[in-house]
């Protein structure tokens, strides 16, 4: 027993230090029953360094994209390519994509050098020819069948340009046929024939069109001048009748027709200077010493320099008299002096009288209508017979 000991001992020590190299010592290697396996080195980050043909297993890589091979000195390349999970069939169309961890997306492309070159595919048929459904661009050009055109003709990122056949929006949810933004952000450069909406626009006023190179031009809208001199340019006009005139505006649904005349309520015309009816202002209610009249059309106020044609209804009596006309207030009527009330006599019923507002009183205008005075005339005045101051109110 003794002598065993030392043995057991030995063989104790070889087991704890014994490594297998699977590199050169092991043979046929099957691995099938063992309980798990781990043949690479693992982890969330690919190492820095790495000898080519190395392999490593990313933890934190989407499943199915998770083995990386060392391809080069220091290089790993993502060896499982895309996962099925990223990968979707069209049922309508039949075309499978797929997008990988950086959001490229792949789909089926003709290569086939047997099949016809620039064919819009929907899958690889088993036999490896491409199936197309959708014709080739020569058949674009012209030589198809309306049913023939893909569903989408033209690239939006290129320069279309639409030259042949009806083009009908009549059925589309909404159109944007030209390009629209601030009045500020017109180009500086256009092409004859090119056109812009303008949003801050006044409404209706926001079309703009190129009407010669780099010159834009609001459409629609009117342009007013005075006596050659540009007022502006919008799209309405508003005429203002100023005082003393009348506007008349109609549509006869060709054009707009605006005639203009004058308010002969305010504004004095030839008829209206002879029919003399302007200053004429006939008093009635019978009173000898305060008259009234009213005038057509109504006086809106004294003014002085004002003439009115007066006519009394009764002869006045003498002494202090007075006017209101149209209700603005009793004014003294004077002689021409303006401070000497007419004399018993001078103021007949029926006669016509210049009279004039001197900013407080009537006064008789010199010159005037017939005149008797203690029975002087103003025919004795223009023989000579009597002088102004006694047809006035002399003796």
């Amino acid at each position: 027993m003794l002598r065993m000991f030392p043995i057991v001992f030995w063989g104790l020590t070889l087991a704890a230090q014994t490594q297998i190299d699977l590199r050169t010592q092991a043979k046929n290697v099957d691995f099938s029953t063992a309980s798990s396996t781990r043949p690479m080195a693992l982890g969330i980050a690919l190492p820095v360094t790495c000898a080519t043909g190395a392999m490593f297993f990313k933890t934190s890589a989407p499943a199915g994209e998770n083995l990386y091979g060392c391809t080069a000195a220091n290089t790993w390349t993502l060896q499982s390519g895309i996962s099925l999970g990223s990968c979707q069939l069209n049922s309508s169309s039949q075309l499978v994509t797929c997008t990988d961890s950086n959001h490229n997306v792949y789909t089926v492309v003709e290569t086939a050098a047997s099949a016809t070159p620039n064919q819009w595919v929907d899958y690889i048929a088993s036999s490896g020819v491409p199936h197309t459904s959708q014709p080739s661009f020569s058949q674009i050009s012209g030589t198809a069948s309306a049913a023939q055109l893909p569903a989408t003709a033209m690239l939006t990122t290129q320069s279309n340009a639409v030259t042949a056949g009806t083009q009908d929006f009549s059925n589309a949810a909404h159109t944007l046929p030209m390009k629209a933004g601030m009045t500020a952000m017109l180009p500086a450069q256009c092409a004859t024939g090119e056109t812009y909406f303008a949003t801050d626009a006044p409404t209706g006023a926001n079309v703009y069109g190129c009407s010669q190179p780099n010159s834009w031009t609001a459409q629609g809208n009117i342009s007013v001048e005075t006596e050659g001199a540009m007022v502006g340019t919008r799209n309405m006009a508003n005429f203002i009748a100023g005082v003393g005139v009348l506007n008349t505006v109609s549509d006869n649904g060709e054009q707009i027709n605006i005639q203009s005349a004058l308010d002969t309520a305010v504004v004095q015309t030839q008829t209206g200077e002879q029919s003399g009816g302007a200053l004429y202002c006939a008093s009635s209610g019978g009173s000898s010493s305060q008259y009234t009249c009213a005038m057509t059309p109504t006086l809106a106020a004294y003014t002085p320099g004002m003439v009115l044609h007066w006519q009394p209804d009764v002869a006045a009596t003498g002494g202090q008299i007075t006017l209101n006309v149209d209700t603005l207030g009793a004014a003294p009527v004077t002689l021409a002096d303006g401070a000497t009330n007419p004399p018993a006599g001078t103021i007949q019923a029926g006669q016509l009288y210049v009279i004039w507002y001197d900013g407080s009183v009537f006064r008789i205008g010199s010159g005037g209508p017939a005149i008797s005075n203690a029975g002087q005339t103003w025919g004795q005045l223009l023989s000579g017979g009597i002088t102004w101051a006694e047809l006035l109110g002399g003796n």
